[in-house]
């Protein structure tokens, strides 16, 4: 069955009986498939007590995915809505993980992603240096393993990388520099970002310059 096709409205308003049901809705450009970029919001109530979906990204067509969740179960319903205007567009994001309790540094598999980005770079790179607490650094390298999936999206560390780290006592200091194309952006992070948070292994990245958005 084909979705439900809204045609260009300022947004989309939903009424729904329960009071504390909740509304999440998923976009992407419509024909794009499952590459295509993607947004995601918490729908709010409007004045009139209905839900609002307002636009998000560049004015277009989209797929839209809208879903509650409520005390009496969850549904979902599918549909194509034409925005007339820009939306919301988030800033690129990105997070690394090296480190983690459950497993030596030696044997850690970085894993850093990246997305958002404004268009799909046609080379990308990252060079990570870890400097330990007692001073000692060490650094590795790789090329993106993957790009473009979702659209605006790289990622690095793929399984065929060759990471050889030895062990140094955390935390940690990650020295990221990125390069996209002709552009190098450089962060600072550490690992754990908090006495006893170390369960969780991601850290978040914030580059300087900031990362090229969509907006």
């Amino acid at each position: 069955m084909e979705p439900v096709a809204l045609g260009t409205t300022e947004d989309v308003r939903v009424s729904f009986p329960q009071e504390d049901a909740t509304f999440i809705a998923r976009m992407r450009a419509a024909g794009g498939g499952e590459c295509a970029r993607t947004f995601e919001s918490t729908l709010s109530r409007g004045a009139d007590d209905a839900f609002v979906l307002e636009p998000m990204g560049k004015a277009g067509e989209y797929e839209v995915l809208l879903a509650v969740r409520g005390r009496s179960g969850d549904a979902a319903v599918s549909f194509t809505w034409t925005t007339p205007r820009d939306g919301v567009i988030a800033v690129p994001e990105a997070t690394l993980a090296i480190a983690s309790p459950f497993i030596p540094l030696s044997e850690a598999r970085p894993d850093m992603s990246v997305s958002g980005l404004g268009a799909d770079p046609g080379n990308a790179a990252v060079t990570i240096e870890i400097v330990a607490a007692d001073g000692s650094s060490q650094s590795i390298s790789s090329d993106a393993a993957t790009i473009g999936c979702p659209e605006g999206s790289v990622r690095f560390f793929g399984t065929g990388d060759e990471v050889s780290l030895t062990e140094a006592p955390g935390p940690y200091e990650y020295r990221v520099t990125l390069q996209l194309d002709d552009a190098v952006h450089e962060a600072v992070a550490e690992w754990p970002q908090a006495e006893g948070d170390g369960s969780q292994p991601y850290v978040p990245l914030v580059f300087e310059p900031p990362l090229p958005g969509l907006g």
